[in-house]
């Protein structure tokens, strides 16, 4: 991975107002029925706001979004926040949210889902 990002750094797209970022998956396809086919459906896309104590999940479930397994995500922008945490719920249509409102392009699909798929500008300096 580093040599994958010092290449694209030292290149002559790099720019000021370049980022790159390095994003994992958070759920395998196991076939497991219970759960559509998924290991888990935590983290999946436009997941379900469920009220506290929801039967189908547990007894416990404080109430909200449910879904959001957590996996690191990586930005590097030669413009933006050094060592910067967000605590706010990101997706992969996060991701394509941000590059979607970037390039001023049209939304597509569960990205104009603006109550769950925030955008990650918070990460950028511009």
């Amino acid at each position: 991975m580093q040599s994958a990002v010092t290449t694209i750094r030292s290149s002559r797209a790099w720019t000021p107002h370049s980022a790159i970022f390095i994003v994992s998956d958070e759920g395998d396809y196991t076939g497991v029925t219970a759960n559509g086919g998924w290991d888990s459906p935590a983290g999946c896309c436009d997941s379900p706001v469920l009220p506290a104590g929801d039967p189908d999940i547990n007894a416990a479930w404080p109430g909200g979004v449910y879904g959001g397994g957590l996996v690191p995500a990586i930005v590097i922008d030669p413009s933006g926040p050094r060592h910067f945490t967000d605590a706010t719920p990101f997706n992969h249509y996060s991701l394509l949210r941000t590059i979607e409102d970037a390039w001023h392009l049209p939304e597509l699909g569960f990205t104009s889902d603006h109550a769950q798929v925030a955008a990650m500008d918070s990460f950028l300096g511009h």
